[in-house]
């Protein structure tokens, strides 16, 4: 894929996700909270992008050190600040957006960073992405949420070299959840959306070879 207008450093960080801000919590002094607080103060500073290490560089800081000793709060709002930065680029076509190549680089260090969370808190995946919407309603579970973006990244026409990391997440979504006897049932229901999923592609490229034949 040919690189597109603009530079990289356009995107210092992400825009941050509804409610990504830690509400009156302690100062961030972990790079999770870090992370979180630097993509709220864009909402009302973006000149402060300037100031900011690209995210995929944040990223690769929590990686080196991956500690999460933060609440679940700030965790969860961890997870949707990842998913915005670093998954949902692929999906908005910016032109002044990163390259093919940022765009991988920025995907699989951001699913490594979900892995090593649902690896330490596995539970998250079943906790709301926020707990309420704007309009009161409650908001689906951090697993829910997520998977349509990882679903989507492997149904994407373009090539990227993310396909193996994506399928190492999901598997990490099924192992963390049979831990515990509490989750196993919903364990077998996401083991029941995966096969569905693959089923349901299977019929669309069968169709879709039909068609070509026709």
């Amino acid at each position: 894929m040919a690189r597109r207008g603009g530079t990289s450093t356009q995107r210092q960080a992400p825009q941050p996700v509804p409610h990504g801000n830690l509400n009156g919590l302690p100062p961030p002094s972990t790079i999770p909270a870090q992370i979180v607080h630097n993509a709220a103060r864009l909402v009302n500073a973006e000149q402060d992008a300037a100031h900011k290490p690209p995210f995929v560089d944040q990223v690769k800081d929590f990686l080196r050190k991956p500690e999460l000793d933060d609440p679940d709060t700030v965790c969860i709002a961890f997870i949707c600040t990842i998913a915005k930065g670093g998954i949902d680029p692929f999906f908005e076509h910016d032109p002044f957006g990163p390259t093919r190549v940022e765009l991988e680089d920025l995907i699989v260090h951001s699913i490594a960073a979900f892995q090593v969370i649902f690896e330490h808190k596995p539970y998250l995946l079943l906790k709301p992405t926020h707990i309420e919407d704007d309009d009161g309603d409650s908001r689906p579970p951090i697993f829910l949420w997520l998977f349509p973006k990882l679903v989507g990244l492997l149904a994407q026409d373009e090539s990227l070299n993310v396909d193996t990391h994506v399928q190492g997440l999901l598997n990490v979504f099924l192992r963390v959840l049979s831990r515990s006897a509490s989750t196993l049932r919903q364990n077998e229901a996401i083991i029941q959306l995966y096969i569905s999923c693959v089923q349901s592609m299977y019929q669309l490229i069968s169709s879709e070879v039909l068609n070509l034949q026709v």
